[in-house]
């Protein structure tokens, strides 16, 4: 009797601590990943840092207020830690709320829309920063050696090295 008064005290005990240890993983960490937009005109730049210690895949859709029709998304991308990821696409005139989400590919937490954060809202507009146009005979038009140019070595461009450019840094 003495030894199940033992094995049962011990297995009292026992179990806070394997709670602890079997317990499910910790809810992600706000700062962990985070994502920022970024519009000047109609160029939009959506940004996602990940400071997280492991590879995670994100995505995110932006869709216009006015016409739920009309959206902009990204591909499925994935980001090793410490890392960014930056692109920079274009957007018709419209206000915007763009959501998103990213999962641990070791893990299985979670950032974005519902889990971290709500809901990002911006504002393209053409009237309001706009680098150019293609049709324009001004900086900014196809083959402008300025700004916004296919060929610009400033920002704008395709080829961009700074504003205006696709890339991971």
């Amino acid at each position: 009797m003495i030894k199940s008064v033992r094995a049962a005290a011990a297995a009292a005990l026992a179990a806070p601590l394997l709670a602890v240890a079997f317990a499910a993983p910790a809810n992600a960490e706000p700062e962990d990943v985070t994502l920022s937009v970024d519009a000047r005109g109609n160029f939009v730049e959506v940004s996602i840092a990940n400071n997280s210690p492991e590879m995670i895949t994100c995505n995110w859709v932006a869709t216009n207020d006015a016409d739920p029709d009309i959206t902009n998304a990204s591909p499925h991308w994935s980001i090793n830690p410490n890392r960014n990821w930056v692109i920079t696409t274009v957007f018709i005139d419209g206000d915007y709320h763009l959501s998103w989400s990213c999962v641990g590919q070791s893990t299985d937490e979670t950032w974005g829309t519902g889990e971290t954060d709500e809901p990002l809202a911006f504002t393209a507009d053409s009237t309001s920063g706009s680098l150019g146009s293609l049709g324009s005979t001004a900086s900014g038009s196809v083959g402008s050696l300025m700004y916004g140019g296919i060929a610009s070595l400033e920002y704008g461009s395709l080829g961009s090295l700074e504003y205006g450019s696709f890339g991971i840094s």
